[in-house]
This record gives C-alpha cells, sequence and structure tokens, in this order.
C-alpha cells in the first residue's frame, strides 16, 4: 500500500512537469518570487514563527520573528505591530540617508531593494509591511492527513478528464483538516462559503456536506470543471476558486489579458487583495512542497486510506441509538459522519433517512446489514422531527428560509411581528409556523386596484418566473418582461483559509461595489456593475419593472431614454440605460445583487447540480426552447454556465453546457 502511495506522487511529480511544458500550470516569471515565498512559509516556518515582508515584493522579507504559540490574539498583535513600528522606522531612515551613512542593519534592509531604487518607493514600501505566520507544522500534518483522502480526490479528478495536480488544491485551503472553519464562513476541506456550497450539496443546519471530504471532494471537481468552462485557463480558474468566476472575467476585461503574471500585477480592486493575487502562487508552492514531501519532511508519510463502508437507513434514527444497536461510540460515528450537525449528535433531530453514512470496516463484526435489522420498531420514524424556530444565518433572506422549510414569507413576517419582509439580522431567532397553527393575518386593505400593462408571451413562461413573482408598487413594475430575440412573430417573457491582509492599503477601483457587497456567489460569471455611462447589461429574470422599482422611477421615462417602444422587449445580453436621479448607483446594485441572490437561494434551496452535459443546437432553438428541454433550469442559471454565447443568434451544431440538476431530497 505504501508502495502504491509513494508511486502515485511520483506519478503526479511527472504529471505536473508534464502540464507545465503544455502550458496548464505556467509559472511566470513575475510570480517566481511569490513561490518561493510561500515554498518557506510552507517548509521552513511553523506556526510560532513569521516573516515580516513586503505584502507587494514578496522576495523582500524584513524579518522572522517569534510568536509564541500559547499567546492571545492580543499579545500577538503587540508582537506584530512592534515590529512593524520598527521597520517602518527603520525604511524611514534608509531612504532619508546615504548608504554609508547606515548602520550595518539598516544596510541589509536597503540592499533588499534594487541599486537605483529612489527614496520614496522604500517610504512608499513603508505602507505595505505584512505579517505571515509560518505553515510549516500544518503542512507536516497535511502531508499525513492527505493520505485519507488523495486516491479518491484524483480518481475523481481523472474520471472527469482534469489535471490529477489540482488534488494539492486542500494543502492551500485547510491543510486537509475536515474540521476547517474560517473567520468569512468557509467550511471542511475545501472551504466552500455556503453560497457557492449550497449549489452542489446538502448545506442546512441538519446536513452540511461541506464538512464531507468526499461529497465536498464531488462538489470541488464540479466547480473547478465549472471555473475552467468559463475561464478556459487552469491559473485563472484555480483563482476563481479564491475570487470568484465573475470577479476573474472582470480582472481580464479590465487588464485586457488572461496572463495570469500581469493580472496579479496589474489589476487592484477592493477584494482582489493579497490573498487572490497570491492564490495560484500559492497553489504552485504547495505541489512543489507536497511532491517533494520526503525532501522537505523528512520521514513524514502519508496515512493510509480509510477503508470504509457505506450504508443507509430506511427510517429517521435518534443517533445514540444508530451508535448503540452498531456498538460503536457517537464521537466514532460523528467522526466519520461531520456532515451531520451537531443537532442530529445532540439528540434534537434524528439520523436522516436515505442519507448514505459511513463507519470504519474494522469497527464492524459480520453483516452490517444484519446488525442495522436490529434497531428497535419504535425508534425508527417516517418525519424528522419538526423545527420550531430557526436562526438567522449570514446571507439568509426570509425567502430563503421559507422555501427551505414550505412556508409562506407572510407567515413568517405576521407570526415574527416583522415590520418587513426585508429586515432580519444574523443571530435573530424565528419561530417557524407548524402544521395545523392558526396564523394571525393582517386586516384587508381595500382599494381600488390599478391595471398592469404585460407584454405578449408564449402560453408557457419558465418555472423560476413564476415561482418568483414581483409585487409590483406601480402599474409598470410588471409591465416590460425580460426576453431573448427571437423571431418577430414569437416575443416571450420572463421570466479560504486565506491569509489575513493586515495593514495593508488597496486603492479603492471603479466597479468594485459589486466585490464589497460580496458575489451572488462565486460561480455567478455575469456582469451586474454599472458602466460610466450609467448603461447596465441586461440579465435573465430582470425586467423592465425590476429596473423601475430599484431607481423609484417610471418604467415609462426608461422606454423614454432608450426610445424603446411599448411592446420592445429587453434582449438578455444588450445594454439599457438607465436614471439615477433619485437612486445612486450603488444602491441600485446592492438592490440588484439583492434580488439575484433571492432567486439563487430559492432555487438551490430545492436543488443542485450534479453535473454538466453537453448540447448541441437544433434549427430553431432559442434560450427559451433549449430551458424547456432542460427540466427545471431556470434561464439565469443556462446563462451562467454559457455566459459569452449569444443566444439571439444561436446556430444550428454549436455547442451549450447544460446543468445536470436533481432534487435536493
Amino acid at each position: 500500500m505504501l508502495f502504491k502511495r509513494v508511486m502515485l506522487f511520483l506519478v503526479l511529480l511527472g504529471g505536473w512537469h508534464a502540464h507545465m511544458l503544455a502550458g496548464e500550470f505556467p509559472l511566470p516569471e513575475s510570480l517566481k518570487p511569490n513561490v518561493e515565498f510561500w515554498k518557506r512559509v510552507y517548509s521552513e516556518i511553523d506556526g510560532q514563527h513569521g516573516f515580516m515582508h513586503d505584502s507587494r515584493d514578496l522576495s523582500v522579507v524584513y524579518e522572522t520573528i517569534k510568536v509564541p504559540r500559547n499567546s492571545s490574539r492580543r499579545q500577538r498583535k503587540r508582537i506584530v505591530e512592534a515590529a512593524r513600528k520598527r521597520i517602518k522606522a527603520q525604511l524611514y531612515r534608509v531612504a532619508s540617508r546615504p548608504f554609508d551613512q547606515l548602520s550595518a542593519d539598516d544596510k541589509k534592509v536597503r540592499q533588499l531593494f534594487s541599486w537605483g531604487a529612489p527614496g520614496k518607493d522604500i517610504r512608499a514600501a513603508a505602507r505595505h509591511i505584512r505579517f505571515q505566520l509560518g505553515q510549516a507544522d500544518k503542512f507536516k500534518q497535511a502531508v499525513k492527513r492527505s493520505g485519507y483522502y488523495t486516491d479518491y480526490i484524483v480518481n475523481r479528478l481523472t474520471e472527469a478528464g482534469m489535471p490529477a495536480e489540482l488534488a494539492v488544491l486542500p494543502f492551500v485551503e485547510s491543510s486537509f483538516n475536515v474540521r476547517a472553519n474560517s473567520h468569512v464562513g468557509a467550511a471542511g476541506v475545501w472551504q466552500f462559503m455556503p453560497s457557492t456550497g449550497r449549489r452542489f450539496m446538502k448545506v442546512n443546519h441538519i446536513i452540511d456536506e461541506r464538512y464531507d471530504p468526499y461529497r465536498a471532494t464531488d462538489a470541488a471537481v464540479r466547480l473547478l470543471q465549472y471555473n475552467y468552462s468559463i475561464l478556459k485557463s487552469w491559473p485563472l480558474a484555480l483563482t476563481a476558486y479564491n475570487h470568484g468566476v465573475g470577479g476573474m472575467r472582470r480582472a481580464i476585461r479590465k487588464t485586457g489579458t488572461s496572463d495570469i503574471g500581469i493580472i496579479v500585477k496589474q489589476y487592484r480592486s477592493r477584494t482582489f487583495g493579497f490573498a487572490s493575487r497570491n492564490f495560484y502562487a500559492e497553489f504552485l508552492a504547495a505541489l512543489e512542497v507536497s511532491q517533494n514531501a520526503a525532501q522537505y519532511f523528512p520521514g513524514v508519510r502519508p496515512n493510509a486510506p480509510q477503508n470504509l463502508k457505506r450504508f443507509k437507513l430506511d427510517h429517521y434514527v435518534p443517533a445514540k441509538v444508530l451508535a448503540s444497536t452498531l456498538g460503536v461510540k457517537l464521537e466514532k460515528l460523528k467522526q466519520h459522519n461531520l456532515a451531520l450537525r451537531e443537532p442530529v449528535w445532540d439528540g434534537e433531530k434524528y439520523v436522516p433517512a436515505h442519507y448514505e453514512l459511513r463507519i470504519p470496516s474494522y469497527l464492524i463484526t459480520g453483516q452490517l446489514d444484519q446488525q442495522l435489522r436490529k434497531i428497535p420498531l419504535d425508534v425508527r420514524f417516517d418525519k424528522q422531527v419538526p423545527d420550531k424556530t430557526y436562526k438567522v444565518r449570514r446571507g439568509d433572506s426570509l425567502s430563503r428560509i421559507a422555501t427551505i422549510y414550505g412556508v409562506k414569507v407572510n407567515d413568517l413576517v405576521m407570526m415574527n411581528n416583522l415590520r418587513s419582509r426585508h429586515q432580519i439580522r444574523v443571530g435573530q431567532k424565528l419561530f417557524l409556523p407548524q402544521k395545523g397553527q392558526a396564523i394571525p393575518q393582517p386586516k384587508p386593505v381595500i382599494s381600488k386596484p390599478e391595471p398592469v400593462v404585460v407584454a405578449a408571451v408564449a402560453q408557457k413562461q419558465s418555472s423560476d418566473a413564476v415561482r418568483k413573482p414581483m409585487v409590483a408598487k406601480r402599474p409598470e413594475v410588471q409591465e416590460q418582461l425580460v426576453s431573448v430575440a427571437l423571431p418577430a412573430e414569437v416575443k416571450e417573457e420572463p421570466e479560504n483559509v486565506a491569509a489575513v491582509q493586515a495593514h495593508e492599503a488597496e486603492p479603492l477601483i471603479e466597479d468594485e461595489v459589486l466585490d464589497s457587497v460580496q458575489q451572488i456567489s462565486a460561480t455567478d460569471p455575469a456582469e451586474y456593475s454599472v458602466a460610466k455611462d450609467n448603461t447596465i447589461e441586461i440579465q435573465a429574470a430582470e425586467t423592465l419593472g425590476h429596473y423601475a422599482d430599484w431607481l423609484s422611477v417610471k418604467a415609462q421615462r426608461l422606454r423614454r431614454i432608450n426610445r424603446m417602444s411599448y411592446r420592445t422587449p429587453l434582449v438578455i445580453g444588450k445594454r439599457l440605460k438607465l436614471d439615477f436621479s433619485r437612486v445612486n448607483s450603488q444602491a441600485f446594485e446592492g438592490k440588484r445583487l439583492a434580488y439575484h441572490k433571492q432567486l439563487e437561494d430559492s432555487f438551490f434551496a430545492e436543488n443542485q447540480i450534479n453535473g454538466t452535459r453537453d448540447y448541441r443546437v437544433k434549427r430553431g432553438d432559442s434560450l427559451w426552447v433549449i430551458a424547456g428541454k432542460q427540466k427545471d433550469a431556470p434561464l439565469w442559471l443556462l446563462r451562467q454556465y454559457n455566459p459569452d454565447v449569444d443566444f439571439s443568434r444561436l446556430k444550428p451544431g454549436a455547442k451549450i453546457i447544460l446543468p445536470v440538476i436533481v432534487k435536493k431530497i
């Protein structure tokens, strides 16, 4: 077994050189100092030491400082700040004095910069002093833990036709720690954020598959495959794992290149900071160190893959009963089924029926199915324990919560005496309507309704448009629905554990309100920002009424400034001029993002993506027709998988990527 694993790593190493030669994982000259820096972080210094360095030029490392392992956060901050202050003073001295008047220590600092570097550049470096904690001890442990999962990850990548080198990405993300959590909400070996995780997995308060290393691996393969399908470059696809495909498409558009070296050097935005700029370099460094682990960590060997038995229950069963029946400790059962969250292990919820569980083979004696039959009949349940309350989490909306629990938004509002359906806070406890419970209803307001004019539509409407109606505040709100350009006789409508950026100054660039709001998900390539000329790119599931509502203007005003007739449909992908006389562009973008986030949340509360398939366009196909053939696929999701396809000019034989959608059980 050990020989097999060693050979696997040798194969991976040989594959790495092959992919390097093929250009799939290039190392630009400008990134070599970054890669060398991260190799040192991963292999030279442990968690009790750290580099004080320049955040822009990673070849400039001022000194290594010691940070006691058991020191508090406040103590560590004091140590780092003292070093920062000392180095800052040095840089100012070096910048203002001739070389021969510098002390020996100051001369060493001066020699870190090019000989002709002007004083102003050295003084500017004082604004970019950063601390990076060492990770050699974590990386050593990661080499051991990686053995549990590397075979599975490589097999999944190979099946998908993807480079096996991608299997080292968890070294960067989590050090192969299955319980890893980041301060921004990422979780598990692959460090999925909740919004991205829900696209490919079950992520809720009972089951969170981000903590399952196997299911999360399947999801990571799909995400990386998706990133590559959009960006056509592994360096960009990897960076998008941290920064999102939308962010990387913006970087390409701003810099005019797909060269990762140029993008890292030139592109600036509020969120494309130190972590995003260094993500690809960290990957290359982790690739080098992990594949030469025997050199960097003599005597360290990967653990053997785990021999696990998989099984499902026909009924809902208390966790303690299951553990007792199997003759294993509850903690051991939990250890291998981390996707089941605390309510299951605390006894508040049952182990879900039909959910695949795992247990080490050595813990089971005899036939597993025979042991499971011993579960007493009186503790086999047909339903899960119903939720009575819900604690609001980051990124939640009432719409998503209502969808998850199969209740009405208005019932949630009334039951919890909420002033608005749009205002809930993280940590807030909401009472959930129970079956048969009477919900107090507001007194009806009797008023004469105003007519709402809707453009002519085909008989069929998209599933997402039907599920997510927009409440009209004025007659125009539902008046003009998004359509793709179709033949004249048919017009249809609607439809990481990243390094902390300590004291790093980043310039604020236009378009970055989108980044600051946090993109809908890392997988959304759509452009939602407002251009300098006050125009936007029309996206799927948007209507002229939406824009009017978000801008607090009448739809007639938008038709007039765009010279649109009353029946002219909006065309996805085209640009539209807006009126920001009452609402500024940032507020508009915020409302727009919130709307699309609600669409995604509602859809992925019930569905997940289990892969993709290619589709060849047939004569007469349009975006609407293709969506009709793809069960349960809303137009906005098809657009996400084909962001550069002009659906108004489809040609027979053209290839379209379709997501494979399955219902979450």
